[in-house]
């Protein structure tokens, strides 16, 4: 019913693309009133993103450069934030 209504198939998308995508945006849009940061909130949607592909199995979709942003952000988050 929700691909129908929304007509997904016509855009080449699926219904659990959109609900991922959709996670990740409000992962990125809760973490940045909470963290009272803009940019940790926008690092908490670049860390998420890549997570929820890989776990979803589709982690093939999306580059090599995301993946080590995540990296890089999840190390400062450890090393840098948590010293403060």
């Amino acid at each position: 019913m929700f691909e129908r209504f929304f007509r997904l198939s016509e855009h080449q998308t699926s219904a659990r693309t959109e609900f991922l995508a959709g996670v990740t945006a409000f992962l990125t849009s809760t973490g940045i009133p909470l963290s009272h940061s803009i940019i940790d909130g926008l690092a908490l949607g670049l860390i998420s993103h890549p997570l929820m592909k890989l776990c979803s199995g589709r982690g093939r979709e999306i580059g090599w450069l995301a993946y080590r942003l995540a990296v890089v952000l999840i190390a400062y988050f450890l090393f840098v934030q948590g010293q403060m």
